[in-house]
C-alpha cells in the first residue's frame, strides 16, 4: 500500500534526479517502489533482507551511470526487537521459502561482484523451484494434502480509496461527478474527470479512516469537515485535512500515530 499521492512521489524523484545531475549529495529512504522502473543512481545502498531477485533489482540503482569504479550494496537482516524470538521484518512481508533460499545464497557467498550475479541468480531460482515442490502450498497440492492448506493472508485488510485535495481542484471535480446524471451523454465527461483525479488517490485501510471519522464527528461541524465519506468506499481528505490527516512530507497519517507527528 502506498500512502503518498502520485504527483508528490514524482516530484520527489525529480528533486533527487536534479541533485544527481549536479553530482550533489543525496539520500533516499524508500520502500520497494524504487527497486524497478525508477532511473536513479546512488553510490551506496543499504537494504533490508528480501528475496534475492529483489536485492538484485535494488542493486540496479547503485553506480547505475558507472561514474565510480565501484558501487557498494550492503544487505542486512533487520529484526523486530519487540517480537518473539526477534523475528525479522522481512518475514512479515515475504514467504519463508524465498528468504531461506536467499540466506543460503549469502551463506554460499556473502561477498560478490556484479559479474557473478547471473550465476547466483540461476542458483537461487533453481533452489527456489526445488523448494516450492518440497514444501509449502505447492507441495501440499501435489501430495493432495488439502487439509494442510493455510491462507497466505490470515486476516483480510479492507482498503478504501481516498482522494487527497491538496490544491482545491479534487473536491470540485468530485462534486461535478456526483452532480452529473447517469446517462450516456455524461459518460465521457465522468470518465475524463475520474482520470484527472486518479493520481490524487491512495488506498488506506478502512479501519484507519473510521478512527479519523469518529474523532472528527466528536469535535467538528459539517462545514469544517477534514474527512468526508462519499459512499461506495470512496473518501475525500479536504484542504482542511492537509497537514493533519495527510502530510505532504510523509503521506497519510494513521490516527494512532498522530501524536507522534504533531505532538
Amino acid at each position: 500500500t502506498i500512502f503518498i499521492i502520485q504527483p508528490e512521489r514524482l516530484d520527489r524523484i525529480k528533486q533527487i534526479k536534479q541533485l544527481e545531475n549536479k553530482n550533489l549529495p543525496r539520500n533516499l529512504i524508500s520502500t520497494q517502489v524504487v527497486e524497478a522502473g525508477v532511473d536513479l543512481d546512488f553510490d551506496y545502498i543499504f537494504k533490508d533482507l528480501s528475496p534475492f531477485d529483489s536485492i538484485v533489482q535494488a542493486a540496479g540503482r547503485c553506480n547505475r551511470r558507472m561514474l565510480n569504479e565501484l558501487g557498494t550494496v550492503t544487505v542486512a537482516e533487520i529484526v523486530d526487537d519487540e517480537s518473539d524470538n526477534e523475528r525479522s521484518y522481512a518475514s512479515y512481508v515475504y514467504d519463508s521459502i524465498s528468504l531461506n533460499n536467499t540466506k543460503e545464497i549469502f551463506a554460499y557467498k556473502n561477498k560478490f561482484s556484479e559479474n557473478e550475479v547471473q550465476q547466483l541468480l540461476d542458483k537461487y531460482y533453481k533452489a527456489l523451484s526445488v523448494s516450492k515442490y518440497q514444501k509449502g502450498p505447492w507441495y501440499d497440492i501435489k501430495e493432495g494434502n488439502w487439509s494442510n492448506y493455510k491462507p497466505l493472508i490470515e486476516e483480510h485488510l479492507y482498503e478504501d480509496v481516498v482522494f487527497v485535495d491538496v490544491d482545491g481542484t479534487v473536491s470540485n471535480k468530485l462534486y461535478e461527478i456526483e452532480s452529473l446524471e447517469h446517462s450516456l451523454e455524461n459518460y465521457e465527461r465522468k470518465k475524463q474527470l475520474w482520470k484527472e483525479i486518479q493520481d490524487y488517490s491512495i488506498n488506506v485501510p478502512h479501519k484507519e479512516l473510521e478512527e479519523w471519522e469518529t474523532h472528527y464527528n466528536e469535535v467538528f461541524l459539517e462545514e469544517d469537515k477534514k474527512l468526508v465519506y462519499k459512499g461506495n468506499g470512496v473518501w475525500l481528505i479536504t484542504q482542511l485535512g492537509i497537514g493533519e490527516i495527510y502530510s505532504e512530507e510523509v503521506g497519510f497519517i494513521p490516527y494512532e500515530l498522530k501524536e507522534d507527528f504533531y505532538g
